[in-house]
């Protein structure tokens, strides 16, 4: 069944963080928007997320008496991005993250916390956490967006099954809603639709030189299955350093996915250890990112791990990648404790030597593992012998019964996707902007194509992909962002 046409001034695919922000920005500059979200609810991944942000010359800076400035911060950025990053993007973001992303969501009643976090890569902590992780960012962005626009803006389960084009220009998408088809027509669209990792066979022929990945996870939200990556293809886009994926090494199979591809990302255990299949540790449990404990998982022999923590330790464990288990900032108890006991990749016993033989490694080589971990602590060892890990908070591994994650590699973000320009105005494989057409957040490679390129510093996919939407959304309706 087909339905009529009808007319907005700006159309945005995706109700991610890129989208929300594309259509605040444009809203705010008197445009009529409509967000088409495939889902039966709006958000994505975004909404998952723990919303930390890379800033530089922030009031908590400030505040810590840390000196930071764009170009330090561009230069951790690109010995990070291994020669691939658009350094002309990371540079705009970077001076533009303390005001138009920092100041601007809290001037829209947004808080961030008062402690930064060092991540690697950084010279000086720039990692930002907003209070309520990006729930409460999402949240925040489309009560904006509500007031502006009423509940109407944003239309769920309506899929974009093609963008409409006149000649060269974009002029509109033919969407699908409760069993019809329509067309919305708009004279700016912008596409925010996120990444693909969730599709199998995408992430596969993309990450094939990555070598096999016999356990790998797919991570961010189920909606991120490279729909928009079609869409832009099909109007003859060019895309930018498609095999780079962003792997977390604490990916652990989601029981409520009966296909056992899907993954969860634990988060919030501070004391834990890693042992290989040999019971050995491998790598500073505190670098949890992709290019340090990503890259030593996947040289891990069967590319996996356990995850070893203890009674006290495992009472902080977060689940993420689902909100069934609760929110980026806690789990359910009850979710947690099905997990616990219900997942067949955790191992629970009362002594190290039961561990052991639970997840099969020798019992004198785990022993060993933990007993000496413990023994740099109870010293007062400032660094961890072994890998260099920072002990002054730490807490030995010692309170019954001890728990073991099998933590497997996980896809969680794309690095690249469809090459725009400054403006995020889409490019031909001639370089040429596509009239009308524009892309933000990561379908764009978080922003550009490709900001980070073949890694990235922790902090630099959320709000690069906040910052890419406003952009977006004020190229859409003839105005600019900083």
């Amino acid at each position: 069944m087909k339905r009529g046409h009808a007319s907005v001034d700006v159309l945005v695919v995706g109700s991610g963080v890129a989208g929300l922000a594309a259509a605040l920005e444009a809203a705010r500059g008197g445009a009529r928007v409509n967000v088409l979200e495939c889902e039966a609810t709006y958000g994505g991944a975004s909404i998952l997320s723990g919303g930390g942000c890379c800033i530089v010359g922030s009031p908590v800076q400030e505040s810590c008496g840390i000196l930071d400035d764009p170009h330090l911060a561009l230069t951790d950025w690109t010995k990070r991005g291994g020669g691939a990053a658009d350094l002309d993007w990371a540079d705009r973001y970077l001076r533009a993250s303390r005001a138009e992303v920092y100041d601007w969501l809290a001037e829209l009643g947004v808080g961030w916390e008062p402690r930064l976090v060092w991540q690697a890569g950084n010279t000086v902590p720039r990692w930002h956490k907003p209070r309520g992780g990006g729930g409460a960012v999402m949240a925040t962005l489309r009560r904006e967006l509500d007031r502006l626009c009423g509940r109407g803006g944003v239309r769920v389960n309506a899929t974009a099954r093609r963008l409409v084009t006149r000649g060269p220009d974009v002029v509109g998408v033919e969407l699908e809603s409760d069993g019809s088809t329509e067309v919305l027509s708009a004279p700016a669209t912008i596409v925010a639709t996120g990444g693909f990792v969730s599709n199998r066979a995408m992430l596969a022929e993309q990450a094939r030189h990555y070598g096999p990945l016999p356990h790998l996870l797919s991570g961010s939200g189920p909606s991120t299955l490279g729909r928009g990556h079609r869409l832009l293809a099909e109007v003859g886009a060019q895309f930018s350093h498609m095999s780079l994926i962003w792997f977390y090494p604490v990916g652990t199979p989601d029981p409520v996915d009966p296909a056992g591809r899907r993954g969860l990302m634990v988060r919030g255990v501070r004391d834990e250890v890693w042992v290989n299949a040999e019971g050995r540790r491998f790598c500073d449990e505190h670098q949890r990112g992709h290019s340090e404990g990503g890259s030593a998982l996947l040289n891990q022999p069967g590319q996996f791990s356990w995850g070893i923590i203890d009674a006290v330790g495992i009472e902080d464990l977060v689940l993420a990648n689902n909100g069934y288990y609760g929110d980026s900032e806690n789990t359910i108890p009850s979710r947690r404790l099905e997990f616990l006991t219900g997942s067949s990749h955790v191992r629970r016993a009362d002594s190290i030597e039961d561990l052991a033989r639970a997840i099969g490694v020798a019992s004198a080589a785990l022993v060993q593992t933990i007993a000496s971990y413990n023994h740099a602590i109870a010293a007062r060892l400032p660094a961890d012998p072994q890998t260099g890990k920072d002990l002054r908070d730490a807490r030995p591994i010692n309170q019954p019964p001890y728990t073991a994650i099998r933590y497997q590699p996980l896809a969680q973000k794309n690095l690249g996707g469809v090459l725009t320009d400054l403006h995020c105005a889409v490019l031909t494989a001639d370089s040429v902007p596509v009239p009308g057409l524009y892309a933000a957040g990561e379908v764009a490679g978080m922003a550009g194509g490709h900001i980070n390129g073949a890694s990235g510093l922790e902090g630099t996919m959320f709000g690069p992909c906040l910052y890419s939407g406003r952009v977006a959304g004020a190229a859409a309706v003839g105005k600019s962002v900083r």
